[in-house]
């Protein structure tokens, strides 16, 4: 692997890391900052829930 994949590899673990730390803290705010405008999640296949908001929400209902 290049120099430059592999910065690009360790940059994104640590993206989803962030991502997962922000959920676990409750820190809604990061979490929407981290996901893309057209951020979908998909549970299941045919289960998608649109944007940060969406999963968010859904996720509120998980620790409720």
């Amino acid at each position: 692997m290049s120099e430059e994949a592999q910065a690009a590899l360790e940059a994104n673990k640590a993206l989803v890391r962030q991502f997962y730390a922000a959920i676990a803290r409750g820190d809604y705010a990061t979490v929407t900052q981290l996901c893309h405008p057209d951020f979908v999640f998909y549970y299941q296949v045919d289960t998608p829930i649109m944007g940060a908001q969406g999963f968010i929400n859904s996720e509120k209902k998980n620790f409720d």
